[in-house]
Order: C-alpha cells, then sequence, then structure tokens
C-alpha cells in the first residue's frame, strides 16, 4: 500500500492494490483505487474563471501536467499518438510518436507516488467522441475496466513499462494518480454534442459569476475608462446586463458575461477593449436577433455605430448604462 495525501484538503487515504488476471492470457494488471482522484468537468458562462479554478489546482505541479486545447480539428492522433515520418541520421522512418494522453499516462505508471495531470481546455469545442475513441471506456473508473491498445500504442507501452511491475502495456487502465480536468462553456455552446454517456462518467462543477464586491473578488475593482473624466464599474456593468439575459427565455445562462471576459493588465479597462471585446460579443451573439424591448441595442443599433470609438462609440455605451441604470462615476 501507498500514503496519498492531497495536499489541498490535507486528507490522507490509502490505494488500496489488488492484483487481478485480465483475458485470457491472464496478464497481471494492478489496479488501484484512490478515493481522492479527480476527473472533473468545470463548467459555465464564458468568463467566470473556469480556467484559472483548474490553474489553481495544478499550481506548482506543472512538471506533472499535461494541457491541451480541444477544437474542431483535434482528433484521436492528436491526443495518443500515431506513426509519424521522423529522422534516423539521412534516412526516414516512420515510429510510433505518443501525445498529451499517452505521455502523462506513462509518467502516472511508473511514479505512482505522485498525482498527475491532465488538463483539458474547451473540452465542448471538439468531437470527445472521435477524440477519446476507446480511450472513453476507461473513464468509468468505478469498473474494474481495461481496454487492448493498438498495435503501435501497445509495443510502445511495453517498451516504456519493461521495469514497471504495476502495469504493462499489454492493457490500458487509467492509473490511480492520474487527475482530469476539463473546463467548458455551458452546453448550448458547444460545437460538437456530448452524448449521456461520455457526460455521466465525469464529476461536474459549476462555476458562477460572482457579484459581490469584496477583497476576494478582483473583478469589483475593475473600471471602465469612458473617458480622462468618466468610468464606470464593470461589476455593475455585467450584474445589470446578465440580469437582462436571464430575464429573457430565448437566452438564459449560457449567454452571460462572466467575471473574467475581459482581464485589464490594471484595474483599469480601456474604452477600446470594452468596445472591440464585451460590446461585441453582447451585439453579436447576445442581442442581435432579439426584439428592442429585450434588448440594449434601440434604434436599430448595429456594431458600425460605435465607431469612431471617440466620439461615437462612447456616447452609446452611455445610451447601453442608461438602459442599465449603471452610473457613471466622475475618476479622481
Amino acid at each position: 500500500m501507498f500514503l496519498f495525501k492531497d495536499s489541498k484538503s490535507e486528507i490522507c487515504a490509502f490505494w488500496e492494490f489488488k492484483q487481478e488476471y485480465i483475458s485470457k492470457s491472464k496478464i497481471p494488471i494492478s489496479t488501484i483505487i484512490n478515493p481522492t482522484q479527480i476527473q472533473k468537468i468545470f463548467y459555465g458562462a464564458p468568463g467566470t474563471g473556469k480556467s484559472h479554478k483548474v490553474k489553481e489546482l495544478v499550481a506548482s505541479k506543472e512538471d506533472r501536467t499535461e494541457r491541451v486545447t480541444f477544437h474542431p480539428e483535434y482528433d484521436y492522433v492528436a491526443f495518443v499518438g500515431g506513426y509519424k515520418p521522423t529522422m534516423n541520421g539521412d534516412t526516414i522512418r516512420y515510429e510510433f510518436v505518443p501525445q498529451a494522453f499517452t505521455n502523462i499516462y506513462v509518467k502516472a505508471w511508473n511514479d505512482l507516488e505522485n498525482d498527475y495531470y491532465l488538463v483539458i481546455e474547451e473540452l465542448n469545442r471538439g468531437n470527445c467522441a472521435e477524440i477519446f475513441g476507446d480511450i472513453f471506456q476507461l473513464l468509468d473508473r468505478t469498473d474494474d475496466y481495461a481496454i487492448t491498445p493498438s498495435k503501435e500504442l501497445k509495443e510502445y507501452l511495453i517498451s516504456q513499462f519493461s521495469e514497471n511491475s504495476n502495469i504493462n502495456g499489454n492493457k490500458l487502465i487509467l492509473p490511480p494518480n492520474l487527475n482530469i480536468l476539463a473546463t467548458m462553456n455551458t452546453s448550448d455552446q458547444s460545437l460538437f454534442p456530448m452524448d449521456s454517456a461520455f457526460k455521466r462518467r465525469w464529476d461536474w462543477e459549476y462555476i458562477s459569476i460572482d457579484y459581490s464586491f469584496s477583497e476576494e473578488n478582483k473583478s469589483s475593482k475593475f473600471k471602465v475608462k469612458l473617458s480622462e473624466t468618466e468610468s464606470f464599474s464593470w461589476l455593475s456593468f455585467i450584474k445589470e446586463v446578465n440580469r437582462l439575459i436571464k430575464l429573457n427565455d430565448n437566452l438564459g445562462m449560457d449567454k452571460c458575461v462572466g467575471n473574467y471576459f475581459i482581464k485589464p493588465i490594471s484595474d483599469w479597462i480601456e474604452i477600446e477593449t470594452f468596445i472591440n471585446k464585451a460590446i461585441f460579443y453582447l451585439w453579436n451573439d447576445v442581442f442581435k436577433d432579439e426584439m428592442e424591448e429585450n434588448n440594449i441595442f434601440l434604434n436599430k443599433t448595429s456594431y458600425e455605430d460605435f465607431f469612431p470609438i471617440q466620439p461615437n462609440g462612447v456616447e452609446k455605451v452611455k445610451e447601453i448604462l442608461t438602459i442599465l441604470k449603471v452610473e457613471i462615476e466622475v475618476i479622481k
């Protein structure tokens, strides 16, 4: 047995080892139960701090972390690995080149005393069924279930586990010290649907928008600079615009603006940044097709009407602040 200690919660737990024989060839593979292992999707509206939450969890463990971002062109080979041409002197040869999943899988099995992390950003922007392929079955960690890897992957794993008595490359089973953390915007912004079988194999944590004015909420200090003498509170703005979004049955929480939708270097958000990011998102992705009674863009306002930013954009933003009843402050 190994003693496992979670650095965050200070909870100690034992990893319970048990030997099992899998397949007709009776290959011994160690299955380890780790009650503190994380396999979780962090989800919420854009800009709520999902990636920041994950960053905190893997802080000081970057050397034991693989991070990938899913996108429409990402596939199984890019995630797991496959044959690619490599140079051996002047000769071109094809060999198996491991990718993020295989790299962290091998490292974790070869170092069971430390936690390892696979971080997947923008999970719902890729075709999860295609990217995970047969590995999808491994996510169901409650079952003693192993799968047979492809020929090229098996050969690679056998070479990597030649001195490992806990595992070999003939079967795939997730190591207990491998934590998988994923982030995604809420479901209706997905480019690819995730079926219920995939979703039920994860724990889920909703990252909500924080409207509190406090020291802990850094976004409560953000100010949008209208001019050298005028500004308004970013937090007051998103609170009011999100209230309007949530009241609209056609929109809902998925379209809300999170605390860190804009992340300024200091506490000041320049008006150019505000219009090019927040206003463009609200006009193009949220209110564009909504009736005026449910809109912040009145009198058939188009995005082009915000340019040039001085003075047109500033005046248009002031009109929106009036609709939302957000106070304009004097810069002292």
